[in-house]
């Protein structure tokens, strides 16, 4: 078990003065704007002056860890606890090897996590706002100004904690090794960046706030922030001479994007209780051009698309919409179709996709008060092919989901399912209690050979040759492998390509 360290981890009293104000003992530098460089630079290790002592210098860090207020959750990450554990062996340790021992849990942490320095990971995990009151309330709308002066304290304190690996190492070399750990070490333990440091434009600035437009004009949840993005905000806080200073900017980002898991990802899963971030989306997550299947599907069934797409972008956009119904055959056309109107709502409107196996439906009521902690975040639940048996588990549980009898569907949350056509009573309540059902029909000849020539020319692509499958052997394979209803599919089409490369 990992023993998480606590964030008290000193009894120093604490100044009540911050450290731009703190009196710092140089050789008679006079304290004027132009040497506050020099005094930050004395306070966090980047000195030759002698007086400032090593254990010293670890020592208020750690106090500074232990005044934070309302950003804790930062410093609660394993690898933010593996730093302050190289803060309390400087500090406290008279054991060189536990020293160094200790630096190097820290960078095979950041090394081994793809993590660039120190710096970039604190920033990372503020823009992100995981478990952070001030985020939680920005993104709700809920009354924050009074934890505004909180935020900026812990900001400063936090940028007082963005030690650079180099000034960290050198630390760690005069508290264990002094001899042993020289030039070589300390290069190579101050260096986590691949190539050439992360740069952002001049422009950053301008383009990060440019392009924090919610579709929604601010009602809801802008789509989340991409890596770049992400790196943008990076650069801009951690660009301010004091952090507190971009404290306005932040909590614009909180507003704009939200926080934590559903802040930062498009694509969730619900699994064992909990979101989580999400997985693959399958068929759907290139474009349709560069994924045969999910080309055909939506060539063959253009209304059936155009529906469940205008239906998931007037639930984004906060208009009434339905729970939609899926139905039809075997074969993946039933996913294909709802994925791609989720993710089609996601990329334009900011709609958070939530992927909910049937196996999880038994616990729809933490789900569902998960959602309604998100009211600025607008949700379409996916729920993937449900089963063919009489009394089914998750058919049963959908069903009672939509009556609302255990717990409604929050007001912000869509369903999508997809469920193989059977029967049953079952499936009969489930279809009167969804405002919108798609019955997938069995393809025309035409439209099979539409889906076959579709899958012909990406084999073709991928084998460097033209592959060649004239109607008659087409409908042949049908004939042979056609299923049970009798009818043709955007699956046997792809069936038919499969067969013929392996015996060309």
């Amino acid at each position: 078990a990992v023993r998480t360290l606590p964030l008290a981890v000193c009894n120093s009293r604490i100044s009540s003065r911050p450290i731009y104000s703190r009196r710092i003992r140089t050789n008679r530098l006079v304290h004027t704007k132009s040497c506050r460089v020099h005094q930050v630079r004395a306070q966090i290790g980047f000195t030759s002056e002698p007086e400032i002592n090593v254990r010293k210098n670890a020592e208020d860090l750690l106090r500074d860890a232990s005044t934070i207020l309302l950003f804790q959750s930062v410093l609660k990450t394993p690898v933010s606890q593996n730093f302050l554990k190289v803060l309390l062996a400087v500090s406290k340790s008279t054991d060189a090897s536990k020293v160094a021992q200790a630096y190097g849990e820290f960078y095979n942490d950041m090394a081994g996590k793809g993590h660039s320095s120190w710096l970039d990971y604190l920033m990372d995990r503020i823009v992100a706002g995981n478990d952070i009151p001030l985020a939680a309330a920005l993104e709700k709308g809920d009354p924050h100004l009074h934890l505004t002066p909180a935020a900026a304290v812990d900001l400063d304190a936090l940028q007082r904690l963005a030690v650079a690996e180099s000034t960290l190492a050198s630390w760690v070399k005069d508290q264990s090794y002094k001899q042993a750990l020289q030039g070589p070490w300390i290069a190579a333990a101050s260096t986590l960046r691949a190539g050439s440091p992360e740069t952002v434009g001049a422009d950053a600035t301008l383009d990060i706030f440019s392009s924090a437009v919610s579709p929604t004009g601010g009602t809801y949840l802008a789509p989340p922030l991409g890596e770049a993005g992400r790196a943008a905000w990076r650069q801009h806080m951690g660009g301010k001479w004091r952090w507190s200073d971009g404290i306005e900017d932040l909590m614009f980002c909180y507003k704009t994007y939200g926080h934590g898991l559903v802040g930062a990802n498009s694509v969730l899963l619900w699994k064992g209780g909990s979101l989580k971030k999400g997985t693959s989306m399958d068929v759907c997550e290139a474009e349709p051009s560069d994924h045969p299947a999910h080309k055909a599907t939506l060539e063959v069934y253009p209304q059936a698309s155009a529906a469940l797409r205008k239906n998931a972008l007037r639930h984004a956009r906060g208009l009434p919409a339905a729970h939609a119904l899926v139905h039809g055959a075997g074969g993946p056309a039933k996913n294909i179709l709802l994925h791609d109107a989720a993710l089609h709502a996601a990329r334009s409107m900011g709609l958070r996709v939530v992927l909910c196996p049937p196996s999880e439906l038994g616990s729809w009521v933490e789900l569902a008060k998960v959602l309604r902690h998100h009211p600025r975040a607008r949700f379409l639940v996916l729920v993937d092919v449900l089963g063919v048996r009489e009394g089914d588990n998750a058919h049963v549980a959908l069903s009672t989901m939509l009556g609302g009898a255990i717990e409604p569907v929050p007001s912000n949350a869509l369903i999508y399912a997809a469920a193989l056509d059977t029967d049953t009573r079952t499936e009969a309540l489930l279809r009167e209690r969804m405002g919108l059902n798609v019955k997938l029909a069995g393809l025309s000849k035409e439209d099979y050979l539409r889906c076959l020539n579709i899958f012909v020319e990406a084999e073709s692509r991928l084998a460097g040759e033209d592959i060649i499958i004239s109607d008659e052997e087409a409908v042949a394979f049908a004939t042979t492998n056609i299923d049970t209803e009798g009818a043709y599919s955007v699956q046997l089409a792809q069936q038919c390509v499969a067969a013929s490369v392996l015996t060309q």
